[in-house]
């Protein structure tokens, strides 16, 4: 759903779906041993399709039970030239439950079997269950430990830097209640290391004001580039970081800026959102902090509604004019990220408690 909503491909989506992949297989390939195992195997249900399509159309053997990667190469072409899911079930006689999700399977099969150099794949029916169970709990544990230590780092140098840490944690939470609400009216889709790096750029983005307050967002971007003090973070994640903080005011992101430029494609775009989030929460923790308890968002057509839900502790007689004007001022660096437009709201059953 990222990446091809309603199974629709468009190229620009393919190419953000591989630089997502390689960088997370970059990633896992480093942890690997250079000696890699000669004999590869799938056991999942994306395999099983996809070596079950190269059967049916570039076989004449249908009782293989492997792929090649010249094969693999082949099949995903003929995949993403199908544009649609009815293309995909016509064409290539795909169930309609997998005709959705197939191609950001097959792409993933395919960036592996290149970056692991995988030449040729077999398939079995048992998948590994109990090593997945049991790779999974020691994956949470270990990446709890992980967060834990970030998030003290983050907290530690915003305490430094940043006289009053309040209104920025109220900020931080409404980004990531912003960034939950579009993945649930399905606008966009993102990975919960993202949601971690929004929270963390939401909590520095006004670090910058230690060293002066005329351009700190671009002070902010200095200090987080360069600080020694945030633990646990990759060399992408700390400029991610950096760079939504840097564009959490005045300028738009362009490739003028050799700091967004230096971004690749996708993390050019995901700087976008992330940052066009921030600017909108920043203009919801306006005013006195904390009256804005959270949002939800409606697509409608071309056009995202956000629904402000007030603060219990909003008190009779008070609006929320400025916070709403606030984020009316702020919206237009996510509206050019998400291309839609963005109507701030407070729903009429709300609208009372202001009256």
């Amino acid at each position: 759903d990222r990446f091809f909503p309603q199974g629709e491909v468009k190229e620009s989506a393919v190419e953000d779906a591989r630089y997502f992949l390689r960088l997370n297989l970059l990633g896992l390939r480093a942890e690997m041993p250079s000696q890699l195992p000669d004999r590869v195997i799938g056991s999942s249900g994306t395999a099983r399709t996809v070596m079950e399509l190269v059967q049916s159309h570039l076989r004449s053997d249908s009782e293989a039970r492997d792929m090649t990667a010249r094969e693999l190469d082949e099949m995903v072409k003929m995949l993403l030239d199908c544009k649609n899911r009815k293309q995909r079930e016509s064409r290539l006689g795909l169930d309609e439950k997998r005709s959705d999700i197939i191609v950001g399977g097959a792409l993933l099969l395919q960036e592996s079997f290149r970056i692991l150099g995988i030449s040729r794949m077999e398939y079995s029916p048992f998948a590994l269950r109990e090593g997945v169970v049991f790779d999974s709990f020691h994956r949470t544990v270990r990446t709890k430990e992980l967060s834990s230590i970030r998030k003290s780092s983050v907290l530690q140098l915003a305490h430094r830097m940043i006289p009053q840490e309040g209104p920025a944690e109220i900020c931080a939470a409404l980004c990531v209640s912003i960034l939950e609400a579009l993945s649930k009216a399905g606008v966009f889709f993102y990975e919960e290391v993202e949601k971690e790096i929004l929270e963390y750029a939401a909590l520095l983005h006004n670090c910058g004001i230690a060293i002066a307050h005329s351009a700190h967002h671009k002070h902010s971007h200095y200090i987080i580039s360069n600080t020694e003090t945030l633990l646990g973070f990759t060399g992408r994640e700390i400029q991610v970081m950096a760079t939504i903080a840097r564009y959490h005011r005045k300028a738009l992101p362009s490739k003028k800026h050799d700091e967004y430029d230096d971004l690749n494609r996708y993390d050019r775009r995901l700087v976008k959102v992330l940052a066009g989030i921030l600017r909108i929460a920043i203009g919801l923790s306006r005013g006195e902090s904390g009256r804005v308890d959270g949002l939800e968002i409606q697509k409608q057509g071309k056009e995202l509604v956000f629904f402000i839900r007030p603060s219990p502790r909003l008190k009779a007689g008070e609006d929320l004019s400025l916070e709403m004007h606030g984020a009316i001022l702020r919206k237009d660096l996510l509206e050019n990220a998400l291309e839609h437009s963005i109507d701030i709201r407070i729903p009429e059953s709300e609208e009372g408690i202001s009256n």
